[in-house]
């Protein structure tokens, strides 16, 4: 396939194997949606993967989580009454694609829900065993014997960024899902208006190229088009609080580092105390406020199967 559109981002980076290059995003007409070009090889999204991703770039990922667990669990509880919204059983079929420690099918179990996962990394899958008792495939998704409609939720959480090929991700995720079953994707929420406003009006380099674990790019129209080029009809948009936001009022974690922790607890509180004291309703006004300004770190949409 060959990939055209104009280059919309671009900033230093490293391959895995070392080497300094110039990462550049494309706005791809072919495609449909943002991403890298040149795209990384197989080889090396397999050795990034394999070992730098859990082991080297996020050692300490699933010791954070447990740290955070009220949090990521009252948060995904949250979210997952959300979808149970869309679907008429009081005990949906769910599977969670890049389940990392299992937080999320902890959550949907927690709510009576039948739960499956699928993670690469056998780390964070022994994990999910041993934490939560839930049953998780080790594996690529598309390596997985799963049978056509099969779940009534399917859910994944910062992975579509990472593949190759999102729309065969969506089209296989399509396949397994029962019919009026719901499609959930969360990825970042890439050009929102406060991102745009940082890197064009005040001179922040794009940060948010993440080479090579990032290779998509997705704003809310480009997701939303991917999921009904494949037969899916978006259902809800939601936007997860604008961590941009911290550096507009003075908080400038991306040039002091050490403020990046003070900011994402002050989020995790600022929702955990929404959730503890009957806002749950507010929060989700508030999502779909951020989604309707185009601003928020990480965008969820929520698709159906006709």
């Amino acid at each position: 396939m060959k990939h055209t559109g104009p280059i919309v981002s671009q900033r230093k980076a490293k391959k895995v194997s070392g080497e300094e290059f110039t990462a550049q995003v494309m706005n791809c007409e072919t495609c449909g949606y943002a991403h890298l070009d040149p795209l990384p090889s197989l080889e090396e999204l397999g050795q990034f993967y394999a070992y730098h991703f859990y082991e080297k770039q996020k050692p300490d990922y699933l010791e954070k989580m447990e740290r955070e667990s009220e949090y990521w669990l009252e948060t995904y509880k949250w979210r997952f009454d959300i979808f149970k919204k869309y679907i008429s059983s009081s005990s949906p079929s769910f599977l969670d694609i890049g389940s990392s420690g299992g937080f999320f099918l902890a959550a949907a179990k927690s709510r009576g829900a039948q739960v499956q996962g699928i993670e690469p990394s056998d780390k964070a899958a022994d994990y999910s065993r041993k934490k939560f008792g839930v049953d998780v495939h080790v594996d690529l998704y598309e390596k997985c014997s799963i049978a056509p409609q099969s779940f009534d939720i399917i859910h994944s959480s910062l992975v579509i960024e990472h593949l190759l090929d999102p729309k065969h991700f969506v089209q296989w995720s399509f396949d397994k899902l029962k019919s009026g079953g719901i499609f959930v994707v969360e990825t970042p929420h890439e050009f929102n208006a406060y991102q745009n406003m940082l890197t064009q009006k005040m001179g922040y380099e794009p940060w948010y190229i993440a080479y090579p674990d990032h290779l998509n790019y997705f704003n809310q129209k480009s997701l939303r088009r991917l999921g009904e080029s494949c037969g899916l009809k978006a259902e809800k948009s939601l936007c997860a609080f604008p961590m941009e936001q911290f550096i507009l009022q003075g908080m400038d974690y991306l040039r002091d580092g050490s403020l990046g922790l003070k900011a994402h607890q002050q989020r995790m509180a600022f929702e955990l105390n929404l959730l503890k004291n009957g806002g749950a309703d507010l929060l989700e006004k508030t999502y779909e406020s951020w989604a309707q300004l185009e601003i928020g770190r990480t965008q969820i949409a929520i698709f159906r199967k006709p």
